[in-house]
């Protein structure tokens, strides 16, 4: 799990068309049944068990987070 996907650790090489995420530093394997930290991602990237204070979560945050972006985007070429 990433845990911190937000823009800023997203990279788009254009001459490859390569998409590359950074910065590791949250990063963390999953194991069923572990307590995570919920001190976990940028507050408008959060899912919300995260906000809840759920510490059984899982890679969904990831994706939950991807989702924010992509919708932010959306929204800003509409």
């Amino acid at each position: 799990m990433h845990r911190d996907i937000k823009p800023q650790n997203i990279l788009i090489d254009h001459t490859h068309k390569s998409l590359k995420v950074i910065d590791f530093s949250l990063a963390d394997l999953y194991y069923p049944e572990k307590e995570y930290s919920t001190k976990v991602s940028s507050l408008y990237y959060k899912a919300p068990e995260l906000l809840l204070g759920n510490v059984f979560y899982d890679y969904r945050v990831d994706i939950w987070s991807v989702g924010i972006i992509l919708a932010g985007l959306v929204i800003y070429l509409l």
